[in-house]
């Protein structure tokens, strides 16, 4: 008989208590003789056989006993079963892979696992899948942009929301202030990401507490509500008591760093340059004007035409400005379609534009690209030609219209990287115009001109993508190919991806070719080959993501030199084994010209 509590069964492991009345083991809880209903001292001499009692839980047996096959013991009916007795095999009896209850390895257990996912441990995990995202910065995986972008994209939702989850918990244990905080930072900067003050507020630090305090209602309703489920969730399902909760003291360090970093996420997910513009509104600072390559100082000599006479230099009487009512050139509507693709997928775009601003922007001719006085015939220096395209961007006619194309970039996606990539296949999907080809003139269309004629050559395309993507926050200029006669944009990049290492990626604007790629072939003069001239346009971000384009460029110029090679040693007769490369080949071509829309020209 083992030495188990003869009342409930139990596994006697201290000393066990004797009853001097019938003589008995029990546990400490069964010993009296009043809880284990002691029927007298004449049960120690009854002669009563052990295997009257389950030789596992020490019930009484009653009616006929079970004695197990395998290990002997006589057991009770609940306990006469293998796996409820714990049995254990002997010889010579075979092995057998069923394992005892109390032996099943804890490490799967549920409860466990719900204890392990702690809200740091999500935290962790969540960095992890970010830094792994990021992968592709350092190391370049062109086959696996996708899968890594999606890791990224589920690391960042991850973060945040191990963030609220952070916030919920202070919120629970009556730190509502700090919670408030912590959704309210972040939510306004989403919205100066996102909204821009109206120019119109007079009080630009009133109309930014104003919102502050908006946003701290939405929190502090949001929060309430959402710790309401918690709780219900807590007490009904899991079971779990909110009495430690009161004991929790928010770290100010996790606070801070969580509220930047997420912060930092929200901005980039809406648009750092907005952002930007919002806060020098509501905390204007002094600029350096001097340099801003942007902005051009009114001087008295920018004022003086070519044919002044000398009468012109002396004295000027200062005139008031006269309050005049601004004409409406918004007549004539006329709605335009652009076309752009993005990875494949091809959409567009709706402007409304005005034959009226067109008109007036017409009237206005072409700038000087820079004046020169007693038959001076030096050449314009680069400074001079900087602001003389400027001029074309800057024009205040076109700016509306144009910005309006701008957020409708925006409105495709909250990408910063795909509103560039957006930007530049719209306007190389605008058409060539193959009647400036070989003219002489150097009169050039304003950015506005080319979206109303749908078309262009080379500069003008390119000062109307320069715009765009100046617009969008990104760094840009302008090379122009003097030897060739050709103009292309440059977007800021990482140096390893940009054009000789100007850290800025080369980008064609006349036709829909691969960001990077500057290997194309032009009408009358082949492959660029000569210094291009920088002029500068803007400072801004860096498209970090360039690196697929670089990828699918140096594919695409590698898959079609195989092509061509395979044509020029075989023919155009090839046997089943050299048709299946250049079918192989062929069809990875064509996906990346389908990928960023570039046309494969056929023959009839």
């Amino acid at each position: 008989m083992r030495n188990r509590c003869h009342q409930c069964g139990k596994i006697l492991h201290e000393l066990p208590y004797v009853c001097h009345r019938c003589g008995y083991f029990f546990c400490s809880d069964h010993h009296l003789p009043e809880n284990h209903q002691c029927p007298g001292r004449h049960h120690i001499h009854d002669n009563k056989p052990h295997h009257k009692r389950c030789g596992y839980c020490g019930r009484e047996l009653i009616g006929i006993p079970y004695k197990c096959h395998r290990c002997g013991v006589v057991l009770c009916d609940h306990c006469r079963l293998p796996e409820n007795h714990g049995c254990k095999v002997t010889y010579p009896y075979p092995p057998t892979t069923w394992t005892p209850k109390d032996t099943i390895p804890s490490s799967i257990s549920w409860k466990k696992f719900i204890k392990q996912l702690t809200l740091k441990n999500f935290t962790i995990v969540s960095i992890v899948l970010i830094l792994i995202g990021l992968i592709p910065l350092v190391y370049p995986q062109n086959n696996y942009q996708v899968l890594f972008q999606s890791i990224f994209g589920i690391g960042v939702v991850s973060f945040v929301l191990a963030y609220l989850l952070y916030a919920l918990k202070c919120w629970g244990a009556t730190h509502q202030i700090c919670a408030i905080l912590m959704v309210t930072i972040p939510l306004l900067t989403y919205f100066l990401a996102t909204s821009k003050i109206p120019d119109s507020t007079s009080n630009t630090l009133f109309y930014f507490a104003i919102q502050l305090f908006f946003y701290a209602i939405i929190s502090t309703i949001v929060l309430y509500l959402i710790n309401k489920v918690k709780i219900g969730i807590e007490s009904y399902l899991f079971k779990i008591s909110r009495r430690s909760h009161s004991y929790f003291i928010p770290q100010l360090s996790y606070s801070v760093i969580g509220v930047l970093v997420v912060s930092f996420i929200m901005v980039n997910y809406g648009g750092v340059a907005l952002f930007s513009d919002n806060i020098k509104n509501a905390f204007p600072l002094t600029t350096n004007y001097a340099s801003n390559s942007q902005y051009i100082p009114p001087t008295p000599e920018s004022h003086v035409l070519a044919y002044a006479t000398p009468q012109a230099t002396q004295t000027r009487s200062v005139e008031l400005p006269i309050s005049i009512a601004t004409k409406n050139y918004e007549t004539g509507l006329s709605a335009k379609t652009f076309v752009y693709v993005l990875r494949g997928a091809s959409s567009t775009i709706n402007v409304n534009l005005y034959s009226g601003v067109h008109s007036e922007i017409l009237s206005e001719g072409t700038p000087a690209a820079c004046i020169r006085y007693n038959y001076d015939s030096s050449p314009c220096t680069n400074d001079e030609i900087n602001q003389y395209l400027l001029k074309y961007i800057d024009e205040s006619n076109q700016e509306k219209y144009l910005n309006n194309l701008v957020n409708s970039i925006k409105s495709k996606t909250s990408n910063r990287d795909d509103q560039a990539r957006i930007a530049i296949s719209l306007v190389q999907n605008i058409p060539y115009d193959y009647s400036k080809l070989y003219t002489v003139s150097t009169d050039l269309r304003y950015p506005y001109e080319v979206l109303y004629d749908n078309t262009g050559i080379c500069e003008e395309k390119s000062l109307l993508l320069a715009y765009l993507l100046r617009e969008l926050g990104f760094g840009v200029i302008l090379f122009e190919f003097k030897s060739e006669n050709h103009m292309a944009v440059g977007i800021k990049s990482p140096t390893q991806y940009s054009y000789i290492n100007s850290g800025y990626a080369f980008v064609e604007s006349t036709a829909p070719t691969i960001i990077t790629d500057s290997q194309g072939n032009y009408v009358g003069v082949g492959k660029l080959t000569s210094t291009p001239l920088i002029y500068h346009i803007s400072d801004g971000s860096s498209m970090t993501s360039v690196s697929e384009e670089y990828n699918d460029a140096n594919t695409y110029h590698q898959v079609y030199n195989q092509i061509t090679q395979i044509h020029n040693t075989y023919g155009s007769v090839l046997d089943q084994y050299q048709y299946s490369q250049w079918l192989s080949l062929d069809n990875q071509w064509r996906s990346l010209c389908n990928k960023y829309g570039i046309k494969i020209l056929t023959s009839s």
